[in-house]
């Protein structure tokens, strides 16, 4: 493991007088963490920016007085609940230009790192019957969150009643392949 740091994209609210610390913006959702001492704070605080795993085991010995395999097994459970994130999950986050808002919502909302579970996705094909109101802006939408892979079925053409619900579609489309003109436009957003 390299380098590890607090997740960014989750917020920490710390309440000294009660002796714990909420982890999301609303108390409903948010993770509730108790704390005994005002040392895990300072070790939070340290947390902030990436540090060695192995400098954060040492922190966690030298200050809280544990064994290394509690240590390590802190730092697994702070992992796998997505509190702190390794250098290399951000750096693929951030490398990618396209989806990184996506990534970084599914960082947000789950317990674990969602990457891998993201690319799959986008690989899974998806059958829309139907490229009128409702099926354009649902391949629309797919294609914009990151869905590689469509098949689009209407055996219709474009008029000018389309128009005012299909986004899909323009005046000078009027007559043409709904189909066509979908996968053509729909790689004009996204050329994946």
């Amino acid at each position: 493991m390299n380098k590890i740091k607090l997740n960014p994209t989750k917020n920490f609210y710390v309440n000294k007088e009660d002796k714990f610390i909420r982890m999301g913006n609303f108390p409903q959702t948010g993770r509730m963490i108790e704390y005994e001492n005002e040392n895990f704070i300072q070790f939070l605080s340290f947390l902030k920016e990436y540090v060695d795993y192995d400098n954060v085991i040492l922190q966690l010995l030298n200050k809280f007085n544990m064994k290394k395999s509690d240590a390590e097994n802190l730092i697994l459970y702070l992992l796998e609940n997505s509190i702190l994130i390794e250098d290399t999950c951000m750096l693929q986050i951030e490398q990618d230009e396209f989806y990184n808002r996506e990534l970084n919502y599914f960082l947000m909302i789950s317990n674990k790192n969602k990457i891998s579970e993201f690319k799959k996705m986008q690989n899974k094909k998806i059958c829309i019957l139907g490229m009128g109101g409702i099926g354009s802006i649902i391949a629309e939408m797919l294609v914009r969150a990151g869905f590689n892979k469509l098949i689009l079925l209407d055996y219709d053409n474009i008029e000018k009643s389309n128009l005012i619900r299909q986004t899909l579609y323009f005046e000078k489309d009027v007559g043409l392949k709904k189909t066509v003109l979908a996968k053509k436009n729909l790689l004009k957003i996204n050329s994946n």
